[in-house]
């Protein structure tokens, strides 16, 4: 994986994990782990995310979430180590862990929708045009994301990513993906 892409990724990852790995639960997915452990998806499903303590503006990251993320394409040979270090800072910085799951380009096309419109357990998926981005929010696929959370649980992305790019990513008005701001590439 190159820099900047590993780059990018990391970059997009934090900012889903800040806005998926909140709220005030203490369930337990399973698994051996002796802290509780919950998927942002339980998270949210348990509350509004606000604290016990009432909405204060921050983030609370006392317990372990971790995060399943959907990949399109097969798992790089470098995965183990890239996320192993990526769950190292995640851990550190926000108290989360990164589990992945790749849908092989052989099968991505009947699988990706099914694990939409199942409602299967997990928190992140790699959207684009080209992976039906459109009609899955439409089909209500994705969570929506409005502004409030973003400014609260992604600020610095919020500021960064030109108005033109939010906009180009809502589906009739509304928002279920946080776009990729690159930048430009010189041509050298």
């Amino acid at each position: 994986m190159n820099k900047k892409r590993g780059l990018t990724l990391l970059s997009g990852i934090l900012m889903l994990s800040l806005l998926n790995a909140c709220g005030n639960n203490n369930s337990n997915a399973g698994g051996s782990q002796t802290e509780p452990q919950v998927s942002a998806a339980e998270a949210q499903g348990a509350g509004d995310n606000k604290q016990a303590t009432g909405d204060s503006g921050t983030v609370d990251t006392s317990q372990p979430v971790t995060l399943k993320m959907i990949f399109v394409g097969p798992k790089p040979v470098d995965y183990d180590a890239v996320f192993g270090e990526i769950n190292k800072k995640l851990k550190e910085k926000i108290n989360t862990t990164l589990e992945g799951e790749f849908l092989d380009w052989s099968d991505w096309a009947q699988k990706y929708p099914l694990k939409l419109a199942a409602n299967e357990d997990f928190d992140l998926i790699y959207a684009a045009n080209w992976a039906g981005y459109n009609d899955q929010a439409i089909k209500g696929g994705f969570l929506e994301l409005t502004d409030d959370m973003l400014k609260k649980y992604a600020p610095m992305t919020w500021e960064a990513m030109p108005q033109v790019s939010w906009g180009q990513a809502k589906v009739n008005g509304k928002l279920y993906m946080v776009p990729q701001n690159r930048g430009k590439r010189s041509r050298s």
